[in-house]
This record gives C-alpha cells, structure tokens and sequence, in this order.
C-alpha cells in the first residue's frame, strides 16, 4: 500500500497553495507555511502516512487557503 512521506506531504501542500494562489516572494514566507505544513503533519500524520498520494491532496484541499 503507498503510504506518504512527509517529503510528499510538504510538495503536496505547496502545490496545492500555489494552484490556490499563494505567491512566496522569500524564503521567510515559504518559512511560514512550511511551519504551518509541519504543525499539521504532526497532529495526525500516522493518518497521512496511511493514505494514498490521491487521498492526502483532497485532505489537503480543503485545509489550504490561498
């Protein structure tokens, strides 16, 4: 069973926000959002890891917003 990463997880919020709208125009604002990624992998990621790559970008959707 594909179970995700939290590499794929991480390329999986930043699409998904760049495809939202979301501009990093440095490096502090990628800083922050990957904050944020870090935060939300951590509350629930044995349940990220279970999912398939498909299933953690519609969770992901509807957590992201631009």
């Amino acid at each position: 069973m594909p179970m995700v990463s939290w590499q794929t997880f991480v390329s999986l919020s930043f699409d998904e926000a760049k495809r939202k709208g979301a501009q990093f125009k440095n490096i502090e604002e990628g800083g922050d959002f990957m904050q944020d990624v870090a935060a939300v992998w951590e509350d629930d990621k044995e349940r990220y890891k279970q999912m398939t790559e498909q299933q953690a970008r519609n969770a992901i959707k509807k957590m992201v917003e631009a």
